[in-house]
């Protein structure tokens, strides 16, 4: 029905085949589908599109926080499998891009995760060995400081030094 009452409108710009009353001519005609589909839509649907638009944006926000946050957790997860469970820690040569390869991910997600959760690569890397270094010492009494260092994943007792510096300097 729509395109027979609104024919004789699109006629003249054919006949003097001007682009600007085409222009005019296709405005009412926009117009008038525009009407026709917001009539046309359902209740549900209409109510919405026009409802509130902040309510559904801070929804879908939240939403996508919280696919964010289990994405996080994980990653978390295998961040602490990796190294808690297989001692990746233990390697002096330990890079994140070890940790890419072991998980999957993306480096730009694990360097994220390792911020928000543990601090950073290096401060969580380092925090596990002076750790192990800790219990190496209490379980090997008769070892030397840089063998404890080396079994601990750092390269050197200065290794060691440094990293409980920076420790006790981050408290």
């Amino acid at each position: 029905l729509s395109p027979l009452i609104l024919t004789p409108f699109i006629w003249p710009a054919f006949l003097t085949d001007s682009p600007e009353v085409m222009a005019w001519m296709n405005l009412p005609l926009s117009v008038f589908n525009v009407v026709l589909l917001v009539n046309v839509m359902p209740a549900w649907r209409r109510g919405i599109i026009f409802s509130n638009s902040e309510e559904s944006e801070t929804e879908e926000e939240s939403h996508e926080h919280l696919l964010m946050e289990e994405r996080m957790n994980q990653i978390a997860e295998m961040i602490e499998e990796y190294m808690k469970e297989k001692q990746g820690y233990l390697d002096p040569h330990l890079k994140m891009d070890h940790l890419v390869s072991y998980c999957g991910i993306n480096r730009t997600y694990i360097s994220h995760t390792f911020k928000e959760r543990f601090g950073g690569f290096f401060n969580y890397v380092n925090q596990l060995r002076l750790e192990h270094y800790e219990r190496y010492m209490q379980e090997h009494k008769n070892t030397t400081k840089d063998i404890a260092a080396q079994e601990s994943g750092f390269s050197s007792y200065q290794s060691y030094y440094k990293a409980s510096q920076r420790l006790k300097e981050r408290l």
